[in-house]
């Protein structure tokens, strides 16, 4: 894991803290060492609440003021000409990573489930982990496109919620209740081995495994994977209703395309989630509508849907070297947010 203290309170001003640079403590496990100064976090203190709500406030706004001028620079009001090229772009060119930086600031402890130093491609972002590892009576997180690709984001989550609450890594009542989706595999690998390595899965991460996909068509049933033929797809809504969950901490969605008829039709207000983990993968959008790019004012309008309904944009990476258009994005929910925050002032 590659944690991130709660720094923002030092860089507005709120809290003075002395930041230490993070310590490699084993191969797999890169964590930032204990501050320094007294762990404000935990005092039972109304008054602290009151500031660190404040300040969480602020960020919001921030936040705004720095949506509204990135889409003034692509939006043509005016019949400007530079935001008007600039908003055509596709936003697998040069300008497309610039446009679609974060506007919020995690004001908790950040984390990545995996580092780019073991892992390059895998580890993911998530706001206020420590929060989940604590959460009672339970956390739940979801992971919809897996791809057997364990180790960057559920292994390393699940053992980390696992060693905070102070449980065996193998203990599968410890950690969260993680469900996984994933329709594609078994046909791609075989019966035997997908079998194999998904017994081995659950075993370790006390994971359910769902060969199901993810579409925002509440009516469609199956959906046609080129090869692969027919698979069984759900909405959001659905898998949280068939699994028993209102609410969702963490919610990783990586589908290889898909996402973006999900990220359209879904109603974002109406869907509770605390982390949003989203993969998107502009090349494949264009590929899909025959070559018409998929533009930056596109990509910014869509990442609007998530801003409108309280989603706020904390971080962007690329995916790889040779990924043209394809961005790792977090996204928390403030509301979500501003439980974490009361649980680490009164914890």
């Amino acid at each position: 894991l590659l944690l991130i203290g709660p720094a923002t309170l030092a860089q507005i001003g709120a809290v003075d803290r002395k930041l230490v640079a993070p310590a490699i403590t084993a191969p797999e496990v890169v964590r930032a060492r204990e501050l320094e100064a007294p762990n404000l976090l935990h005092a039972g203190n109304v008054d602290l609440l009151s500031q660190r709500l404040g300040i969480l406030d602020r960020l919001i706004v921030q936040a705004q003021t720095k949506r509204a001028e990135r889409n003034w620079m692509i939006w043509p009001r005016g019949g400007s000409y530079q935001r008007l090229i600039l908003g055509n772009q596709p936003l697998e060119s040069h300008a497309g990573a610039g446009m679609i930086q974060p506007t919020f600031t995690c004001p908790v402890d950040l984390t990545k489930t995996s580092s780019a130093k073991y892992i390059f491609d895998g580890g993911k972002w998530v706001c206020g982990l420590s929060f989940l590892a604590r959460k009672h009576p339970r956390c739940v997180v979801y992971s919809i496109g897996s791809n057997f690709a364990f180790d960057g984001f559920e292994i390393p989550l699940q053992n980390w919620v696992r060693t905070v609450r102070g449980g065996s890594k193998w203990n599968a009542s410890a950690g969260c209740e993680l469900e996984v989706f994933d329709p594609t595999v078994r046909q791609r690998v075989g019966n035997e081995k997908f079998e194999r390595v998904v017994r081995r899965f659950k075993n370790a991460t006390g994971a359910r495994y769902h060969e199901v996909g993810l579409t925002g068509d509440p009516a469609a049933r199956t959906v046609i994977l080129g090869r692969l033929g027919a698979v069984p797809v759900m909405t959001l809504s659905q898998m949280m209703r068939q699994n028993g969950h209102t609410c969702v901490d963490v919610l990783k969605i990586d589908v290889d395309g898909s996402e973006l008829a999900v990220l359209k039709s879904t109603n974002w207000g109406n869907l509770c989630a605390g982390n949003l983990l989203l993969e998107v993968h502009a090349n494949l959008f264009t590929r899909q509508r025959n070559g018409t790019a998929y533009s930056i004012r596109e990509a910014i309008r869509d990442i609007g849907l998530l801003e409108d309904a309280g989603f706020y944009h904390f971080h962007t990476e690329t995916v790889c070297s040779a990924c043209p258009g394809q961005f790792e994005l977090a996204f928390v929910n403030v509301t979500w947010l501003r439980e974490v925050i009361r649980w680490q002032t009164f914890s």
